[in-house]
């Protein structure tokens, strides 16, 4: 693949460069890691970058790698380690005055605001760095903060302000061309539809999403569709289809280490499994669903 291309020569360019230079290489192909889904090696890559940036004295790499660090504990569903993370580059950030960086740090620790169910506190964390983002132009997280206030937005139930924050988000990645984002932003406004009864709706914007995301090879986005369609299924009591559709998404989610994603996934499959009257397999399920949800100590991600 490409991007593993990519990622290797960055590593090889990087070896044998000086301290200061091999740190950003090594935060560079740190974050590819991460998007390419590869935790372990961002994870790896993205603390050798820390440790060198801060012994050579670069607080703006160890601030993006900080940063970085957060995004790959947030996505394996280690809260309370990307909490710590996401503060500490805010305040690297906040001492360089490195705007950018304050934005996307606010943002961070916005995430697991919402984890933990303060959305009022959320809604306004990503409302300073919405600010920060639109004052320096920076259109491809201004539609990724404008995705999460949608979020909030629809946790609250304000379907009307959800749609709208998710449209205009939406907007905004068509008009750079960024397909992940266009994905997310249509399952986004699908799982709306569903809350407001628009089946048909909702089940149009989630075959494009899923058609996007099998097109660039999104797997963790590929599973967050189909959890989404098995959802559809259920509200429409298809459970027999609702089962199959949220299992095939459950094996990806347990490949990728996606906590909270499993922990959706069984609560769906169970409710299947209630609905068939399986209500001993339902308490297993519900079981699991406990043990995951406590590790993750409660928390609720949203679509990131």
């Amino acid at each position: 693949m490409e991007g593993r291309r990519i990622l290797t020569n960055v590593l090889a360019q990087s070896e044998s460069a000086p301290p200061e230079v091999r740190a950003k290489g090594l935060g560079a192909a740190g974050s590819l890691a991460l998007r390419l889904g590869d935790h372990e090696k961002a994870s790896k890559l993205l603390n050798e970058s820390l440790l060198l940036s801060l012994e050579v004295g670069d607080q703006q790499q160890a601030g993006h790698a900080l940063n970085s660090l957060g995004s790959t504990a947030w996505i394996l569903g280690d809260y309370s380690e990307a909490k710590g993370y996401y503060e500490r580059s805010l305040a690297i950030f906040r001492q360089v005055k490195n705007r950018w960086g304050i934005s996307a740090a606010l943002h961070g620790v916005g995430l697991i605001t919402f984890g933990q169910g303060k959305l009022e506190r959320a809604r306004s964390l990503y409302e300073e760095s919405l600010a920060i983002k639109r004052e320096i132009g920076d259109q491809v997280n201004v539609a990724l903060t404008l995705n999460n206030l949608g979020n909030v937005a629809y946790h609250l139930k304000d379907y009307e302000a959800a749609i709208a924050q998710h449209n205009e988000s939406l907007a905004i990645r068509r008009e750079i061309g960024d397909q992940g984002g266009i994905s997310r932003s249509l399952n986004n406004i699908g799982i709306i539809y569903i809350a407001q009864g628009e089946h048909q709706r909702a089940r149009k914007l989630f075959e494009e999403s899923l058609s996007i995301r099998k097109s660039i090879d999104d797997r963790r986005g590929i599973s967050s569709t189909l959890t989404s369609l098995g959802y559809l299924e259920l509200a429409l009591r298809n459970h027999e289809c609702a089962r199959r559709t949220l299992e095939e998404s459950l094996r990806t989610k347990h490949e990728l280490g996606d906590k909270q994603g499993m922990a959706e996934t069984l609560v769906g499959i169970s409710t299947c499994c209630i609905a068939e009257r399986q209500l001993t397999t339902a308490g297993q399920l519900l079981g699991a669903v406990g043990q995951l949800l406590q590790v993750m100590q409660g928390a609720l991600k949203p679509d990131y």
